[in-house]
């Protein structure tokens, strides 16, 4: 009878820390996925490194080994700068909606003028701009190969 209450409490302990880890920001996920893009590029220079040192001793199986990396190696980069663009994609897409919330909100009042409506829109603007230019910027990798 003791161990289903000591199962019992064991998988409440985990259920309330699995509760308490805080979900990370955007701009955590995008450092994350840049790291992944920056390690991924590492990776197929790595490989590269290893079809170029094939020499007249290598073998048929070192050639297969050696560009069955590099295709490993190029398809996950490929999958991780497909995750970043998608982060950041969706969140210049989040940016889009509060703006046109906003924008909806100052449409409201019909007798709001012409420059006071771009007077209340142009702060709102700034995440929306923010977020476009994050959405096409370069990843940035240090010389190791890692963010």
């Amino acid at each position: 009878m003791r161990r289903p209450a000591l199962l019992l409490g064991s998988a409440l302990v985990a259920l309330a820390l699995a509760a308490c880890q805080s979900k990370p920001t955007p701009q955590q996920s995008e450092q994350k996925a840049e790291s992944a893009v920056c390690a991924n590029l590492a990776a197929v220079g790595e490989a590269l490194e290893a079809v170029g040192e094939l020499g007249p001793s290598s073998t048929v199986g070192d050639a297969e080994q050696a560009r069955d990396n590099l295709a490993k190696a190029v398809a996950k980069l490929q999958d991780s700068e497909a995750a970043l663009e998608k982060l950041r994609v969706q969140e210049l897409q989040k940016q889009v909606m509060a703006f046109n919330k906003a924008a909806k909100q100052v449409t409201a009042k019909k007798s709001t003028t012409l420059e006071e409506a771009a007077n209340e829109l142009q702060g709102k603007l700034e995440p929306v701009l923010a977020a476009r230019q994050a959405a096409v910027a370069d990843v940035n990798c240090d010389a190791a190969g890692g963010n």
